[in-house]
């Protein structure tokens, strides 16, 4: 039986290895900003097919409930959530039914 330990931890919890140097980097001040230029390249690239995606899922799916979701979430993202528009249109209304009354 091989009792060699792959772990960078011993038996009793405490560090048997350094992490490299990099790894520390990482872990006290996050990634580098070329790590994080490159993630958002990645996340830029892949806006448009996840578009299409969504899109695609409104209105072909298969699935009540994925078809809802997705259309649900184009809306949304086009118009805006219909509740929070009532009630922030009932605010702007009378703000400008206010405003209007003062210039008179």
């Amino acid at each position: 039986m091989d009792d060699r330990n792959d772990t960078p931890f011993g038996d009793s919890g405490e560090p048997t290895q350094v992490p490299p140097e990099e790894l520390l980097q990482e872990i006290v001040f996050g990634p580098s900003a070329s790590e994080v230029e490159a993630a958002r390249k990645i996340f830029r690239e892949g806006l448009v097919p996840s578009a299409q995606s969504i899109a695609h899922l409104a209105q072909f799916s298969k699935n009540d409930r994925i078809r809802l979701e997705a259309s649900k979430y184009v809306v949304e993202r086009n118009l805006g959530k219909v509740a929070e528009k009532m009630a922030m249109g009932d605010v702007w209304e009378k703000l400008f039914s206010d405003i209007a009354a003062t210039k008179e």
